[in-house]
């Protein structure tokens, strides 16, 4: 990440006041927040919405003292977990002290008792750990957020330090948390995270299941030939209804990887043939349907009803 320049490095290179604005309305510098400046624009790109605002975490934290622990959705950006846009409006961060807190024009503090087992170093400032935003994020957010993050928590650790058990960390943070708001929910979705759902919009699929009383699913269920060849590995399956799900992010469809969307199409297309050629009903949703949660069942139920 470019360095954040401070009002005083700026004053200490030589440019001072009018020069400063001067640089900024001639895009030599970035306004990142009042008295802190980044050289060149900031991106703009959805991957720059999370390198637009760690760069807003280390202009904050540079100009407030070392008091402040970055948490929540900050602490998220830094953790590398799933995050939500309309959550990245100001830096978060918590202050080590029972009860209070205020809300600035960049950054929202929240006083909060923190144990020492609570805080880690990450990009060289004081942020929650992995478990305890895990948690702090489950007492605050609707569950469907918090299960996508919890997942995608859980996922990371199996696949960079599988010795690690992420789990008893959580469950350590609850038990000193029993007192706070939202525990309750948070211990919810804790028992519902699962690091085979490979995406959020998995995570998200599988709460609105749930919430609407559908059979859970197997995850990464793996259809197989009469020679035991692979046929498709499918996000959801339920093997006794002959039905599997599939959550399509559109990430696939954009030519991110290499394929255009005719090549994608064609091979997505193939595939469904093959799965419904073994005698699978195929369900396919998106963003917008699960935001629609009794059609989102019903396309589900009508699956199901013709898989009979």
């Amino acid at each position: 990440m470019d360095r954040i320049l401070l009002t005083g490095d700026l004053s200490r290179q030589g440019y001072h006041g009018t020069e400063i604005e001067t640089m900024v309305r001639h895009g030599d510098l970035v306004r990142v927040r009042r008295g802190a400046y980044l050289s060149g624009p900031l991106p703009t790109t959805p991957a720059g919405v999370r390198e637009q605002h760690r760069r807003l975490i280390h202009a904050t934290l540079g100009q407030s003292g070392d008091r402040n622990v970055v948490s929540h959705m900050s602490a998220a950006v830094l953790h590398g977990l799933p995050i939500w846009s309309d959550q990245l409006e100001r830096v978060q961060v918590i202050r080590d002290r029972p009860g209070g807190g205020r809300s600035r024009r960049h950054v929202v503090v929240r006083g909060m008792l923190l144990a020492d087992e609570d805080v880690e170093m990450v990009e060289g400032v004081a942020t929650t750990t992995l478990a305890r935003t895990v948690v702090d994020l489950a007492c605050q957010l609707p569950m469907r957020r918090s299960v996508a993050i919890g997942d995608a928590a859980l996922r990371t650790i199996a696949e960079t330090d599988p010795g690690r058990d992420l789990r008893t960390e959580l469950a350590e943070v609850l038990d000193r948390a029993t007192r706070r708001p939202g525990v309750p929910t948070a211990r919810r979705a804790v028992a519902f995270f699962d690091p085979r759902s490979e995406s959020p919009g998995e995570s998200c699929s599988r709460v609105v299941m749930h919430e609407r009383g559908l059979p859970p699913p197997e995850l990464q269920y793996q259809i197989v030939d009469d020679n035991g060849l692979l046929v498709a590995r499918c996000d959801f399956a339920w093997p006794d209804r002959r039905t599997v799900g599939e959550f399509d992010g559109l990430v696939k469809y954009s030519g991110q990887f290499g394929a255009n969307t005719n090549e994608v199409l064609i091979a997505e297309k193939r595939r469904e043939d093959a799965i419904r050629s073994y005698g699978w009903q195929v369900a396919r949703w998106i963003w917008a349907d699960l935001r629609r949660p009794a059609e989102f069942a019903a396309t589900l139920n009508r699956a199901f009803a013709l898989s009979r």
